[in-house]
């Protein structure tokens, strides 16, 4: 395999990644907003979650994951479509639960969907256009199928959340801000917000490759 000679891409939906996180106290314990009140009222228990002892976690147990390959140019120009989705994938040893986390893969592939995600292998002088999509909502197949089914196509939340639930995202701070609600009173992404409200969604994304 060559170096990579061309990569062009192309993001669906957000153009930008800024997750920043708050603290789970002020958050989970301190005085809840509208969206929180919303929240703790579809999910009313607010129990702290099980925290796994890291001493009863071996270590060197599980095979170190190869990503396998997810595109090959094979010598010629070429596209592909590569999405994120949210998954559910075996990182501990088995026996211990799985991890909710993100993964890139193929759109007409599940079992694609892995992380670390799938290499790209790009030859010298061709060029490999990529398609990102940002598929992170509650029913991704269905979603494409049908981007006006409103439940399929909800939002899904950050992954990193408290132990009430709620997604752990500072809109204070300077971020990517999809609501396009500032702090200055403009309209307009990456910005400091102008809520401290939890942020449900949509999770903006960008995209890096890495390449030898």
């Amino acid at each position: 395999m060559a170096a990579i000679s061309s990569i062009s891409t192309v993001v669906r939906i957000a153009p930008l990644l800024a997750l920043v996180y708050s603290l789970e106290e002020h958050i989970c314990r301190g005085k809840p907003g509208p969206e929180q009140r919303r929240h703790r009222k579809l999910h009313p228990k607010c129990d702290p979650k099980r925290l796994l002892d890291p001493q009863t976690i071996p270590k060197y147990i599980s095979e170190l994951h190869i990503p396998p390959v997810i595109h090959d140019d094979n010598d010629a120009n070429s596209h592909v479509e590569i999405s994120l989705r949210q998954i559910e994938q075996q990182v501990l040893p088995p026996g211990f639960p799985k991890t909710k986390q993100w993964a890139y893969g193929l759109p007409h592939d599940k079992d694609s969907y892995m992380n670390p995600s799938g290499t790209i292998e790009a030859t010298r002088n061709r060029t490999t256009k990529i398609t990102w999509i940002n598929e992170l909502v509650k029913d991704p197949d269905a979603c494409r199928c049908d981007p006006l089914n409103k439940v399929a196509c909800e939002y899904l939340p950050h992954v990193i959340q408290d132990a009430c639930g709620t997604p752990l995202i500072d809109q204070t701070l300077h971020w990517a801000n999809p609501p396009m609600t500032c702090a200055d009173g403009m309209r307009k992404s990456d910005c400091r917000g102008n809520t401290a409200e939890p942020y449900f969604g949509p999770v903006p994304i960008v995209v890096h490759v890495h390449g030898k």
